[in-house]
């Protein structure tokens, strides 16, 4: 699966999220310590939806104490201080 398609971002299950693809960083959002993984996407997506935490956790299947700390580190990965930056750097990606 390709990693952008007409200029937006698609997951896959290593996220080569470089459109460079001699891009030494490759696997890696440039100059971040790793990409984002195809559940972390998800999460995104579905945090855009507007729904609380714990309707996302159930729609994910997963416990609120486990996206909680998904989203703490999707936050980490994007250099996000809140919620709100980490869905617009998000936005930004395409996601």
């Amino acid at each position: 699966m390709p990693d952008f398609v007409n200029g937006k971002f698609v997951a896959d299950g290593y996220n080569n999220t470089c459109k460079d693809f001699d891009c030494p960083h490759r696997g890696r959002f440039c100059s971040l310590k790793a990409g984002l993984k195809t559940h972390e996407v998800a999460t995104i997506s579905a945090l855009k939806g507007g729904y609380t935490i714990k309707q996302t956790a159930a729609m994910l299947c997963i416990e609120e104490s486990s996206l909680k700390s998904r989203i703490l580190k999707i936050r980490e990965k994007l250099g996000a201080r809140n919620m709100a930056s980490m869905m617009s750097r998000a936005a930004e990606l395409g996601i």
